[in-house]
């Protein structure tokens, strides 16, 4: 205490150190934790870079499927003064 005349030994409380460990996540185990980290920088450019150009693949596949659906349908649309109505355009007419 604060006290004049009182003297008192208190030792100092020591702290523990916290031990710091890896551990794993969901959907990923240690060890492929560990050897992703251990791989060589070009094997993992060369991975994403696959990847890459799989996802780009995947898209132009998808926009090329989506062109050649808009255009089987040959939907248009006309203007009747104030209203518009859309129909089917046949080749054939």
């Amino acid at each position: 205490m604060h006290k004049k005349g009182i003297t008192e030994e208190v030792a100092k409380k020591r702290s523990r150190r916290t031990v710091k460990r890896q551990r794993d996540v969901v959907g990923a185990t240690l060890e492929a934790i560990r050897d992703k980290r251990n791989q060589k920088p070009e094997v993992r450019e060369a991975a994403r870079l696959e990847a890459l150009k799989a996802a780009k693949e995947k898209k132009r596949a998808e926009a090329a499927k989506k062109k050649a659906e808009k255009a089987k349908v040959g939907e248009f649309i006309f203007d009747l003064g104030k209203e518009k109505k859309g129909e089917k355009y046949n080749a054939e007419e």
